[in-house]
């Protein structure tokens, strides 16, 4: 017992040491998941670093289409400052493939375009001579191709433009240049869209005074010729620019290639207003592609007026909706996988939404690790796994999104960001390139070991010591459970003990009984120790034997049933409980037993009923003296008519007889419906065909139906034949319907439905086959503060009523076993549920 009781005492100090650990860990875990070496499945590894003489600019890209990426280095000026520097790289360890030393100053930005649509891409190097702008064409391995002059321009002027060249569009046997202009020299206005040859030509240009933001050139009609559609937006700083397209109005205009407005121009107003858009076949049906277009206002009169549109082809309106959340960006994304684009949009609080074309929303992404969203770029390209994914790069944040747009990987920096392939490896490298620095570093995604170290150790570690908290719980709870059983048989085998005890082993022998059995049974059981259940009961108590064989026949763990015992001449009530105790229960018990409780309940259910028969039988004697008062004046009144000679006005006679008729006829309802409450009949169950039953007491009704009312029956025809007493379910069904057609005041139906259903029993966990009956019908329904009373005597809705029809019938419904409910809703009607064993 000491040793025990020590183990029992070092048990429950190692659960409260667990217990202090996990809560530790739990808050170590929520302490440091977040950090950046842990959070992510991913990480950043740098594998080089490129250093140059000044602070470059950069592109990356597949010039030549074979699979791996080169990049461009640019505009940084040599150590002497006297040339602008521009090198190749075709491999990330290579040394520049090309090399060139630029006297003029290079401009932003470079491109890699398409001029000769043979698959591969030239670059377009725009830079500055005293007087012009300039392009050096190059193929794709470096090699000078060419020189042409865009326009006119000052040198001298600090404020240098921006030329953005978009894309080659083949036109009438030429090859055009797209492109925009957004820096402004102050004497000579630059800004906005041009279209030129590829010898210089300027074919046409659109001045404009807002800021020119995107030029797409897309085939919106789908008829195999590209328009360029423009956006330009509302900036603080404004420009002395001529224009058709003021700089107080933000824009979406589309032009076709010669230079012509397409489609109705549509404006958008405010202080600052900014656009952004995404341009796909959104809508299968439709032939063409449709335009997303978000707007965004920063305006302090309008500072929540954002919308999201989707025009057609023809620059109609097709949806569109208003949000209080600013869109920083659209994309376009096959997020089904069925060849269909829908509308990705980029929300403020980190919130990307998917939307189809009718901008109904189909998915949601919380939580995108960015930082300083105050602009989003987006790339899509084969970035991880081998599939496309959804890059967005912020000015001090980038996150990666998988095929179903779930973050993948983040990286929080302050600095920009592109992509770039090597062909010597098939992973991708992310490259990081510092703003006013003259590093470029290239790093690898990598899986971060220390994501899964992480979990993986806190899981092992938690669940080891769930494991000893849980052991350590399911002993003690034991060992009580141990206890309070052993408690609970010394107290049951007490002489002091009401209720009464009896034990059996697995054999159904029995083994011991306390006194309160031979007091509940009549019976000394202490001669009967070792005989089995069924030579013991068979005699003394068939009921009770039939339940004892149904706990070991069916391997329940306990059944509760009422049985009556007939002792000494009187009929007694007797509550029983067969317990099952095994090894779940008490690891040591060496054999399964029976506990056998049996309550004598037979006062407890002769008060109740006794309670009810003085409550009915006050109402009754109330209900009783007042017609039978007014049957003896009315008597009178008529015996002090008589007497008269002269009878005058007999229709007055005849009320007051009919009058005394309806009077006596309530007192035979009251009294006929006391009678049979009271009344014990016993019950002579008989195989009885259900549907055809219910049809003889409707076709009854039928003659004496009132106009209006109409029984609607939905019966399962494949009821077998039911062991019920025929004529109380008779009186079950006359009492159901009354109600039901007392409670319709004009037109209404009754609907009567039975099949059959399966059911589990909560003390056994045994299915078993019930009879369902519903009668639903269209009245005035019962007050749910009613609900509670319509069992208790005298509860009656009708004037006419006799109050004790349903307490008839719940008492036959328990008689066989069965259960009633009642569901009403005042104005709409009652449904009945009853369910008898089947």
């Amino acid at each position: 017992m000491f040793k025990l009781n020590r183990f029992k005492t070092i048990l429950n100090y190692s659960t409260l040491i667990s217990l202090l650990i996990l809560i530790y860990l739990f808050i170590e875990y929520s302490a440091i998941r977040n950090t950046d070496n842990i959070r992510s499945k991913y990480k950043l590894l740098r594998v080089n670093k490129k250093e140059f003489d000044n602070t470059p600019m950069f592109w990356f890209g597949d010039l030549d289409q074979n699979g791996a990426d080169e990049f461009i280095v640019y505009g940084d000026k040599s150590r002497d400052n006297k040339y602008y520097n521009f090198r190749l790289y075709k491999d990330l360890d290579d040394k520049p493939l090309r090399y060139y030393p630029f006297k003029d100053r290079i401009l932003r930005r470079v491109a890699a375009i398409d001029i000769n649509f043979d698959g591969v891409k030239e670059i377009l190097l725009p830079f500055l001579t005293k007087d012009s702008i300039k392009i050096c064409i190059m193929d794709c391995t470096g090699k000078k191709i060419k020189d042409i002059p865009l326009l006119k321009y000052d040198s001298r002027s600090k404020s240098l433009p921006y030329i953005f060249f978009r894309d080659a569009i083949r036109y009438h046997g030429k090859t055009l240049l797209v492109y925009r202009i957004n820096h402004i020299n102050p004497t000579i206005p630059v800004r906005g869209l041009y279209v030129s040859d590829l010898q210089g030509n300027l074919i046409w240009k659109k001045p404009f005074a807002s800021y020119l933001k995107r030029i797409y050139p897309v085939d919106l009609d789908g008829d195999g010729e590209k328009e360029i559609v423009c956006l330009s937006e509302v900036r603080s700083k404004k420009y002395p620019v001529k224009s058709d397209f003021s700089d107080t109005l933000a824009y979406l205009i589309v032009f076709d290639l010669a230079g012509n407005q397409k489609y109705p121009l549509k404006t958008f107003a405010g202080e600052s207003v900014e656009l952004a858009a995404a341009i796909d076949d959104f809508s299968p049906d439709n032939h063409g592609k449709e335009i997303a277009l978000s707007v965004r206002r920063k305006s302090r009169s309008d500072p929540g007026q954002n919308e999201l549109y989707l025009f057609g082809k023809n620059g109609n309106v097709l949806q569109n909706k208003v949000s209080l959340n600013r869109i920083w960006g659209l994309f376009s994304y096959d997020f089904k996988g069925d060849g269909n684009k829908e509308i990705c949009a980029i929300y403020d609080k980190r919130i990307l939404l998917v939307y189809d074309h009718s901008l109904k929303e189909i998915a949601k992404r919380d939580n995108l690790f960015l930082e300083g969203v105050s602009s989003t770029e987006i790339v899509k390209r084969k970035i991880m796994s081998g599939k496309e994914n959804v890059a967005l790069i912020t000015k001090t944040s980038m996150a990666i999104l998988d095929q179903n747009l779930y973050e993948l990987f983040h990286s929080s920096m302050n600095d920009y960001c592109d992509f770039y392939r090597v062909k010597s490896d098939d992973d991708p490298f992310v490259t990081v390139y510092r703003d006013r620095s003259r590093v470029l570093s290239f790093y690898q995604i990598k899986r971060n070991k220390n994501y899964y170290f992480f979990r993986l150790f806190f899981l092992f570690l938690g669940g080891t010591l769930g494991l000893v908290l849980f052991r350590s719980f399911l002993f003690l709870a034991k060992d009580k459970k141990q206890i309070t059983l052993e408690r609970l048989l010394r107290l049951a085998l007490n002489k002091e003990f009401e209720l009464g005890i009896g034990v059996f082993d697995k054999n159904g022998k029995l083994i011991s009984t306390n006194p309160r059995m031979k007091v509940i049974f009549n019976r000394d059981f202490s001669s009967l120790y070792g005989k089995k259940y069924d030579d013991i009961f068979t005699v003394l108590n068939p009921p009770l034997k039939g339940l004892i064989g149904e706990i070991y026949q069916n391997n329940y763990s306990y059944l509760m049933r009422e049985i009556q015992h007939r002792s000494g001449g009187v009929e007694l009530e007797i509550k029983v409980l067969l317990y099952k105790l095994d090894h779940s229960h008490d690891p040591e018990l060496d054999s399964d037993f029976i506990l056998l409780v049996a309550e004598d309940i037979t006062e407890l259910i002769r008060s109740k009923r006794l309670g009810a028969w003085m409550s009915m039988a006050q109402r009754y004697a109330h209900d009783v003296k007042t017609p039978l008062s007014t049957v003896f004046l009315t008597l009178q009144r008529i015996e002090m008519e008589l007497e008269n000679d002269e009878i005058k006005g007999k229709e007055r006679y005849y009320h007051y007889l009919n009058y005394a008729k309806e009077e006596v006829s309530r007192i035979r309802n009251v009294t006929n419906g006391f009678l049979k409450f009271v009344r014990a009949e016993k019950m002579n169950k008989m195989p009885t065909d259900f549907a055809s039953l219910i049809r003889e007491v409707i076709d009854n009704y039928r003659i004496r139906l009132p106009e209006g009312i109409e029984f609607n029956l939905k019966l399962n025809e494949e009821l077998a034949s039911i062991l019920l007493d025929r004529e109380q379910f008779k009186v079950v069904f006359e009492n159901l319907f009354d109600n039901a057609i007392n409670s319709i005041s004009d037109r209404g139906a009754i609907t009567v439905t039975t099949d059959l259903i399966e059911e589990v029993k909560e003390d056994s966990g045994a299915t078993h086959r019930q009879l369902l009956i519903e009668i639903a019908d269209t009245g005035r329904g019962i007050p749910q503060s009613d609900l509670n009373e319509v069992y208790q005597p005298y509860y009656s809705s009708s004037a006419h009523g006799s109050g004790l029809g349903l307490m008839i019938v719940r008492r036959i419904i328990e008689d066989h076993d069965g259960t009633i409910f009642i569901r009403s809703q005042e104005g709409i009607g009652t449904v009945v549920i009853l369910k008898i064993p089947a």
